[in-house]
């Protein structure tokens, strides 16, 4: 409604035709002892379809629209790791860009003990097309083209991976796949970090919520505000975690508003933005 304290949805940014996009493409330069390479995003931007009486936009990929020609990246290849927190436990990170000044180690109150000591319990192996890490417990599997990466549990069962461009070509509705958005307005971004769910999977967390148990099929706004009662959908202790009835959870390392999309809108991936 416009007024004081309203919990931030992000998601409008992530639909709008004045933002540029760049969809998680490939991969280069990875180093498997490091588990860090580069990501090449693709620059997309949202173009109409129509069909009989019906219409949607869709992404597409453009060229640049900078001045002076050739002194930004088309299609920016940006870090990207995981490090190997323990045997079960596994952190994604990726850049949009550079970061000024440049990163340093700070102490997070979001970790218990900022203990971020890398595990050996891993061990390398390659793969067709990729690279494979695997522990006692399950394994990781990075592809390089197209970009993706997968998670099994000990016994192999895939339990969820990235999504990319190429896993909704069989779908009419537009998917918006692994990814980050630069604002047109003042150049900041953010990422959609998109996920792909299994049928029948089940989503349960983000925090203190009086919505249905199960948040498959929800859109939850991870702000805090005063529900003053248990009729709606806010939020007064939101977490930036889930777990999955197939085994695994997942922790948003961020402070920044999130809004995720629980296959509300597309029921076979979870994006994160």
């Amino acid at each position: 409604m416009g007024v004081l304290n309203d919990p931030v949805d992000i998601s409008g940014d992530f639909k709008s035709f004045s933002n540029v996009y760049f969809v998680a493409d490939h991969m280069i330069e990875f180093d498997p002892v490091t588990a860090s390479g580069s990501i090449v995003n693709n620059r997309h931007a949202y173009t109409l379809h129509k069909a009989f009486s019906n219409m949607n936009a869709g992404l597409q990929q453009i060229g640049p629209n900078e001045f002076p020609g050739g002194e930004y990246a088309v299609s920016p290849a940006l870090p990207f790791r995981i490090e190997f927190i323990s045997s079960r436990t596994i952190r994604i990170r990726a850049k949009s860009g550079v970061v000024v000044p440049a990163e340093r180690h700070a102490e997070s109150i979001m970790l218990v003990n900022n203990d971020m000591s890398p595990s050996s319990d891993w061990q390398y192996s390659a793969v067709p097309g990729g690279h494979r890490y695997r522990s006692p417990h399950g394994s990781v599997i990075i592809h390089e083209n197209p970009w993706k990466v997968e998670v099994y549990d000990g016994t192999g069962k895939l339990l969820t991976s990235t999504n990319h461009s190429s896993d909704n070509h069989a779908f009419y509705t537009p998917v918006l796949p692994f990814s980050w958005v630069r604002r047109s307005e003042d150049y900041s971004r953010s990422f959609s970090a998109t996920f792909n769910l299994s049928p029948g999977e089940k989503i349960f967390g983000f925090g203190e919520m009086f919505t249905e148990f199960n948040k498959r099929g929800q859109k939850v706004i991870l702000g805090i505000d005063d529900a003053h009662g248990s009729q709606n959908e806010s939020s007064h202790k939101p977490v930036p975690f889930f777990i999955s009835d197939r085994g695994y959870g997942m922790f948003i390392h961020t402070s920044s508003p999130v809004t995720c999309d629980v296959g509300k809108y597309f029921r076979v991936s979870t994006p994160c933005i």
